[in-house]
C-alpha cells in the first residue's frame, strides 16, 4: 500500500487511510505483549539494545 502511495501521490503530505482500526483502551498491549510472547525475547532483545546504542554513538559523532 506504501509503494502505491508513492508511485500515486500527486501532491505532498497525501495520506490514505489504511482501513486498520486499533482496538480502544489498553487491551491491544495485554493481547501482544503477554509472558508468552514477550517483544525480541532474550538474545533477539540484547542485539537490538546493542544495535540501537551503536546507532546512538555514530549519530552523536556525526557519521549518520
Amino acid at each position: 500500500m506504501a509503494f502505491r502511495v508513492l508511485e500515486t501521490a500527486i501532491e505532498p503530505r497525501t495520506t490514505v487511510d489504511a482501513g486498520l482500526c486499533w482496538s480502544k483502551g489498553e487491551r491491544w498491549k495485554e493481547l501482544l505483549f503477554t509472558e508468552e510472547q514477550p517483544f525480541l525475547p532474550g538474545e533477539a532483545g540484547e542485539a537490538w539494545l546493542r544495535k540501537k546504542e551503536a546507532y546512538r554513538k555514530m549519530k552523536a559523532e556525526g557519521k549518520i
